[in-house]
């Protein structure tokens, strides 16, 4: 779903810049891992809450 698209789209990518990184870089390296922070706390919630759907979905009757 959309958690798995966020992973493949931005934090994977990301992910790799973040390890290529010029080391003397460290702004960009900042700018890198707070987007992929944020992002991933994203796609995490979204799959929490998918979690939490199936669990209180009522049953059938």
């Amino acid at each position: 779903g959309l958690s798995s698209a966020i992973w493949l789209v931005a934090l994977l990518p990301d992910q790799v810049r973040m390890e290529r990184c010029d080391p003397t870089d460290e702004p960009r390296f900042r700018r890198l891992y707070l987007r992929w922070s944020i992002l991933g706390w994203i796609a995490t919630a979204l799959l929490f809450g998918g979690i939490w759907l199936m669990v209180t979905k009522p049953g059938p009757g």
